[in-house]
């Protein structure tokens, strides 16, 4: 994922697909819509789309408790307030806030039913 100078809190910015097979996944759509995947190693692959959107697919996994095909990132300024804010809302918090090199996140379920993903970009260096 790409981190950006300014986040806009609330941008989806990012999708996350998840598949039994995410070889096959990576092939079809770079074969259907040309999006060049790369591997950073084992079953993920990562995309760009025209416009710059991103994207990556990685294999299903029942350890964040998200069983969706398919799951948005949404940037936001401050996580820990987010997820505060998400709690009072009634969204169920699927993981406690993760570390990433490039951000921190946590996967939720609002409460309809879809999984999302909030995602506080690390710090640009100056």
């Amino acid at each position: 994922m790409t981190t950006t100078a300014q986040a806009i809190d609330g941008r989806i910015f990012h999708v996350e697909v998840r598949s039994p097979d995410s070889t096959a996944t990576s092939r079809f759509f770079e074969a259907a819509f040309a999006w060049p995947m790369v591997s950073p190693g084992g079953a993920y692959f990562a995309f760009d789309t025209p416009g710059d959107f991103e994207g990556h697919i990685a294999p299903r996994d029942a350890e964040d408790g998200a069983d969706a095909n398919a799951i948005a990132y949404i940037e936001v300024d401050d996580l820990d307030a987010t997820l505060e804010r998400l709690r009072t809302l009634g969204a169920e918090l699927l993981t406690e806030a993760q570390e990433a090199p490039i951000g921190r996140y946590a996967y939720f379920r609002e409460p309809g039913g879809s999984t999302w993903v909030a995602w506080q970009h690390a710090a640009a260096d100056a």
